[in-house]
């Protein structure tokens, strides 16, 4: 965590914007030269699971996973009997969040939330957040949800649509961080809040896609560095302090556990049968794949035995979507991707 900007003004709250830049570490921070400039550092240890949805909510709240109920991006609704990912309410989030805080020392307080996650149906004043269209067809259109509503058509014939397919999967890059950046601008110079939240998610997908240690990691860096800087001197031309966070950094694996042997040392596994790992193998490669994860090593050989279980067409529901796309034969990475 870094901070920076000015000092407090006793007529009114001091204006706070607070950059997401996830990913960063102390460590690449000698590629970030206009982010390290804030100067003052600080070590934050992130909460288990460190994810996006758990970390955001600890921040945001004060309070550890166990108090806020986030427990992962996702997880399962005993109601429904299903598992649900990536929910925007933010009513999900249990606990009074930080800018219902503010507002409570300082009533004049208002808060614009730019993309941090459970950013719909808020109490924040105003918020930016992604919100595709899903057609009938199953067609899947970039859009993006708004409060007040009509930012959304204001910041559209501005900016242009927001690039969904940019923000996340195979086609991720600066773009997404770029238009964030800028209706962040807009609706600060529009709205004038106190505390801002902007997520800038750029450096996320080269530390996920390639790995901490590969040789274009810092053009990634200086890419979000870039934007980040952009935005600290907007900031700061309007008198605003600026800190950066990171829900997490990626880091150089150095060792693995053994889970299930571990399990079966300690005796977990007497009386009752073993799990079947391989049989989900299949989803193992689905997940490998599509989440763009390099095919190397162990993650090669996992989706090799992955494509073997797909095309056994074991799985009812990874049959019946071959069979829809029209994917007859062996199961190859292409169409699993």
């Amino acid at each position: 965590m870094l901070r920076g900007g000015y000092g407090y003004h006793n007529a009114m709250p001091q204006k706070v914007a607070v950059l997401n830049v996830v990913g960063l570490s102390g460590s690449l921070l000698e590629h970030a030269p206009r982010i390290r400039v804030l100067g003052e550092q600080a070590t934050l240890t992130p909460v288990l699971p460190a994810v996006t949805c758990s970390v955001q909510s600890s921040m945001l709240t004060g309070r550890p996973v166990r108090a806020h109920g986030v427990v992962g991006n996702g997880w399962f609704n005993y109601e429904q009997q299903e598992i649900q990912f990536w929910k925007q309410s933010n009513k999900l989030v249990g606990g009074e969040k930080v800018w219902e805080t503010a507002k409570q020392r300082d009533p004049s307080a208002t808060c614009l939330n730019s993309f941090w996650w459970y950013n719909m149906y808020s109490s924040v004043d105003y918020s930016i957040t992604p919100r595709p269209q899903y057609k009938a067809d199953g067609r899947k259109i970039p859009d993006c949800y708004t409060h007040p509503a009509s930012l959304r058509d204001e910041l559209q014939v501005r900016l242009g649509q927001f690039p969904l397919f940019k923000f996340w999967g195979p086609m991720a890059g600066i773009e997404s961080t770029r238009w964030i950046a800028e209706a962040t601008k807009h609706s600060v110079a529009k709205f004038d809040p106190t505390l801002t939240l902007v997520y800038l998610p750029h450096l996320d997908y080269g530390l996920q896609k390639l790995g901490p240690g590969h040789a274009d990691i810092p053009q990634h860096v200086k890419d979000i560095d870039d934007v980040a800087g952009d935005l600290i001197d907007f900031f700061h031309q309007r008198d605003t302090k600026v800190i950066v966070v990171s829900e997490y950094g990626i880091e150089p694996a150095t060792g693995h556990i053994d889970i299930n042997r571990r399990l079966r040392e300690q005796g977990f596994y007497a009386g009752r049968s073993e799990p079947n790992l391989l049989q989900w193998l299949d989803l193992v490669a689905l997940g490998t794949v599509c989440d763009v994860v390099p095919l190397r090593g162990l993650n090669r050989a996992f989706v090799a035995q992955g494509l073997k279980v797909i095309s056994a067409r074991t799985s009812v529901g990874l049959a019946s979507l071959a069979e829809a796309a029209g994917a007859a034969g062996p199961a190859t990475a292409y169409h699993v991707g």
